[in-house]
């Protein structure tokens, strides 16, 4: 989406995904840029959920940062949000996306202002089903950002890979990452002239098998949403809690690249994975997460996310470079 032949009172269509661009978005781009939101990952492995839980605690920002504030731009966002608060409420999960046509693409947009480090920006988020992204026909037309954005986050669940019930197909951590190869392949991109940068999410955190400890006491340390719940006001995240958060999740990343490369036996694909990302000179960080902070049953759950904002900042400072 670019601003080029633009004018601030006038409307305009997404050359690329046929979304209507809001006025808001034109007139406040200058000073909120935006930060593209791409998810790349098979059904079931808790793409939308994280998606919807990340906005959650976006709403509620306020409990670290002070002069936090969001915005919604469309009626769609803004039933959206309420949809989102009511599902919270209940304690009921949302769905897995649903197959849509093209010119049925929903792009959300939060516009966030106040953050620390990163100061203003609009989150544009485009959701997607996983049926999308099973074989190596993925229907890139039908995901615009995923080509037009160098920023994507694949988001894996190894309990789903690990547990042969749940993986009839036999699929692998590196398949997954073959077909988003393949995928851009396909639209020619030039690995050498443009460094790609992959955010790799491990979803289902809490209940993964064989993750080292020092991973998941990172995981369980997470209060920003106990805070939220509770009404409680945290130590707040200013600019030097900041940098120290995103020095100890490089730290961390760094720790999860190294288990992934080298547990066969929980991690599927694992070193192949790794050997392919550095193959194709993509810039990779990792991180794990849960999105729900518990077993999900029948009839919903109290959520307690966990590291869910995690990828959001890795996105940021991506795209703030």
């Amino acid at each position: 989406m670019e601003r080029i032949g633009v004018k601030e009172d006038q409307a305009k269509l997404c050359d690329n995904c046929g979304w209507g661009i809001p006025l808001q978005y034109i007139r406040s781009f200058d000073e909120a840029p935006p930060i593209f939101i791409q998810v790349f990952g098979w059904t079931n492995h808790g793409k939308t959920l994280f998606l919807d839980t990340l906005r959650l605690v976006l709403m509620d920002m306020h409990a670290v940062w002070d002069n936090f504030r969001y915005q919604s731009f469309t009626q769609m966002d803004m039933e959206k949000e309420r949809e989102l608060q009511a599902e919270r409420r209940r304690g009921i999960l949302a769905a897995g996306t649903q197959r849509r046509e093209r010119d049925q693409n929903e792009v959300y947009i939060m516009n966030l202002r106040g953050m620390e480090r990163w100061g203003s920006r609009m989150l544009v988020v485009m959701d997607h089903p996983g049926e999308y992204f099973e074989n190596f026909s993925v229907p890139v037309k039908e995901i615009p950002f995923l080509i037009n954005t160098p920023t994507t986050i694949m988001l894996i669940s190894l309990p789903d890979i690990v547990d042969d019930s749940k993986n009839s197909a036999g699929e692998r951590i590196d398949q997954l990452f073959q077909i988003y190869l393949a995928a851009l392949e396909n639209e020619g991109v030039n690995w050498k002239k443009e460094r790609r940068k992959l955010i790799v999410v491990l979803t289902k955190a809490d209940i993964t098998a064989g993750m080292p400890q020092n991973m998941r006491n990172y995981l369980m340390e997470d209060n920003i949403w106990r805070s939220i719940e509770s009404n409680t006001r945290m130590n707040p995240l200013d600019s030097i809690a900041v940098a120290e958060y995103l020095e100890r999740m490089e730290r961390v990343s760094n720790d999860i690249r190294h288990w992934i490369r080298s547990d066969r036996k929980n991690v599927p694909g694992g070193a192949n994975f790794i050997n392919l990302i550095d193959d194709y000179n993509i810039d990779a960080r990792f991180t794990i997460m849960s999105a729900t902070g518990g077993e999900v049953e029948q009839g919903g759950i109290n959520i307690s996310p966990r590291r869910v904002l995690d990828p959001f900042f890795w996105a940021l400072e991506f795209q703030s470079r």
